[in-house]
């Protein structure tokens, strides 16, 4: 199965993304209606409605500005303001720098496919051939070719403070399967006065699940990373919605990507939550998540088929 053929996502899907390593559809923003609250100290905007779309380099600065916060407050509560400001600003530093980087690769991994189709689109038409197709060895070879994508790739790597399925692999070889480069960054913005506010985001990865009992071999699957809302947007169905737009783009585009899931379990999607949060627990167990194992750092992993 080619990852390069130009595939449809359900009809009333219309939010846009790009991967690495296949030809993401390119369709309408989806627009959300929020939920109503019934707090009173809500901030009122002329325009409430909320658009899906895929990350954008100038949005980096305001989601590691939320992911910095979620990871501190609750946490450095009892600190004085000066020790959490200092703490906030590293931590913000650090995200910041990874996602640039992660950003970057993906945007390279992107052009280097299209500036391919586009080059030998003419090649295959005149043989009537409608679609360039690429099997998975191709596809790595062609992507790993360029020194500039394969620096990108090893430079977030190597900044990542969190697990990923590269752990281990020696970057001068071609990786072994095309699903290492599946990786998108998707945003959630509400319009206002001509400006486009971040109020949300998150990752979709392909990233390790936690050895099992049975097995030291170690799989990997599609996993949601660092899904975060405003403060100020919570409570509107927007961490929900970034659930579902996620599943449903590794159900429709990652499909069956690495061979080297096994147990009947392709069609699942992970992430990993601490215990004690207990307010993004109780919304994966909501959205259909089930505990399934936890790593060696106390974190639990959740699937759910996608």
């Amino acid at each position: 199965m080619s990852l390069l053929l130009l595939t449809k996502l359900y009809p009333n899907e219309i939010f846009t993304a790009d991967a690495i390593a296949i030809d993401a559809p390119t369709l309408t923003p989806q627009t959300i209606s929020p939920r109503r609250s019934k707090e009173r100290n809500r901030v009122a905007y002329p325009d409430n409605r909320f658009q899906i779309r895929k990350t954008k380099s100038s949005d980096i600065d305001a989601i590691s500005s939320m992911l910095a916060m979620a990871s501190t407050t609750s946490n450095d509560i009892k600190l004085n303001n000066w020790k959490h400001r200092i703490k906030y600003i590293g931590i913000k530093s650090s995200l910041e720098k990874q996602l640039h980087h992660r950003w970057s690769a993906i945007e390279e991994g992107t052009r280097i496919m299209s500036r391919f189709k586009n080059e030998y689109s003419t090649k295959y038409e005149q043989y009537g051939i409608e679609e360039c197709l690429l099997d998975s060895e191709m596809t790595c070879h062609l992507l790993w070719s360029n020194d500039m994508f394969r620096d990108k790739v090893k430079s977030a790597v190597t900044v990542s403070s969190e697990r990923n399925a590269w752990e281990g692999h020696n970057f001068n070889y071609t990786p072994p399967s095309v699903a290492l480069f599946n990786h998108i960054m998707i945003t959630v913005v509400q319009k206002c006065n001509n400006r486009e506010d971040v109020v949300g985001f998150c990752e979709l990865a392909w990233l390790p699940r936690p050895r099992s009992h049975e097995s030291s071999n170690e799989e990997c699957a599609p996993s949601i990373v660092n899904l975060i809302t405003s403060p100020m947007h919570r409570r509107r169905g927007i961490a929900s919605k970034l659930i579902d737009v996620a599943s449903r783009y590794a159900s429709t585009q990652w499909s069956n990507s690495d061979t080297r899931c096994s147990n009947g379990r392709n069609g699942d999607i992970g992430l990993y939550v601490h215990p004690e949060n207990k307010s993004a627990f109780d919304l994966y167990l909501m959205k259909g998540f089930q505990v399934t194992a936890e790593n060696e750092d106390g974190l639990l992993y959740m699937t759910r088929a996608s």
